[in-house]
């Protein structure tokens, strides 16, 4: 088994979840946490809170230390969305494999050069489409694929926040499509196995916050496949029941759902009814499993054991669907794929 040294780009909400999975890996040796103001005394006081004793802390603006270091073997950025493609870009050329949170970029052109120069560099580049390595959500997958469900039909998807971003970062976010609804997109067309034809899309933004950026901030997505399938999304910011997470795929055969998951499986009955246990109320905790794997296959990409399992083709569809539905907000009809190519 092989151990590579991997710099960590980003210590916020996802930057942590994977700051932990890589730090227990022994795989893995942290060499480098860089951030931006104000947020590195944070940074440094995380990394001797944990004892990750090799690890150095640094600015953001002293990222060379890392695009010189011939011994860094992968990058890992959980930065904002709109510093994403300088990251990714400066990494290949220094010779490193980067596995970058979604969204590689928010337009084509920009996803394609990414893609190009890691073709050219001969090193990987892996998005992180996290839901495809979801025990849950990836069993989904496998049915399908074995024909358990027969002739897939319906596609339903729920995704609903427990408290809306803030402002600062709708600001920098790509938007809800881009930044949210991409998740929904990628895992439909991985679970069909084939791009849309047409989508359309109606939102309403009911926060001041969302109002200020141009933005929606709950919609409800209809995309229309070759094969006959429909999907849905139903997304919302905000939900008041906790990080509501929902998956429903209706066959000829068979039906799968995956339900929104709870910290605790005990319920309590009594004379009012029966209780549970909230549900999850945080991406971090629904989705822990699924981070953990993730990271576990970008290793095996590493390593040389598997190909990564999100293409560039597939990235590049997620993004110009994504475009497709903010144009069908937009102009309030639907939209086909051919009309929609991306932005330049």
């Amino acid at each position: 088994m092989r151990s590579f040294n991997i710099v960590l780009f980003g210590l916020g909400r996802i930057g942590r979840v994977h700051f932990h999975n890589i730090r227990h890996n022994p795989r893995v040796n942290l060499k480098y946490v860089f951030e931006a103001e104000p947020a590195v005394s944070f940074a440094e006081e995380t990394v001797k809170k944990f004892k990750v004793h090799e690890c150095q802390v640094r600015n953001v603006k002293d990222a060379h230390l890392a695009y010189d270091d011939k011994s860094i073997d992968a990058v890992i950025i959980c930065t904002p969305t709109d510093t994403h493609k300088d990251i990714i870009l400066k990494s290949l050329r220094s010779g490193k494999h980067v596995f970058c949170e979604k969204p590689i970029a928010t337009d084509i052109y920009s996803i394609t050069q990414c893609y190009e120069e890691a073709e050219k560099a001969e090193r990987h580049l892996l998005c992180g489409f996290n839901r495809r390595h979801d025990p849950s959500l990836s069993h989904i997958k496998d049915a399908i694929d074995s024909n358990e469900l027969g002739i897939v039909k319906i596609v339903k998807t729920v995704s609903r926040d427990p408290t809306p971003p803030p402002l600062e970062y709708l600001k920098v976010s790509g938007g809800i499509f881009h930044d949210s609804t991409i998740h929904d997109i990628d895992y439909i067309c991985w679970l069909v196995g084939e791009a849309p034809t047409e989508v359309y899309a109606q939102g309403t933004a009911f926060y001041s916050d969302t109002q200020l950026v141009g933005d929606v901030d709950v919609v409800a997505v209809v995309m229309k496949f070759p094969s006959g399938v429909i999907a849905t999304v139903d997304q919302s910011r905000q939900a008041p029941h906790g990080y509501d997470q929902r998956v429903e795929v209706m066959g000829d055969k068979s039906m799968a759902v995956a339900d929104f998951q709870r910290p605790l499986t005990i319920h309590k009955s009594d004379a009012i009814g029966t209780h549970y246990a909230p549900i999850e109320n945080h991406f971090t905790a629904r989705y822990l499993d699924s981070y953990r794997h993730e990271m576990e296959h970008f290793l095996d990409n590493l390593e040389g054991i598997k190909s990564p399992i999100v293409k560039k083709d597939e990235v590049i569809l997620a993004s110009r669907i994504a475009d497709a539905l903010g144009e069908s907000i937009k102009k309030g009809r639907n939209i086909t794929l051919s009309e929609c190519n991306g932005k330049a």
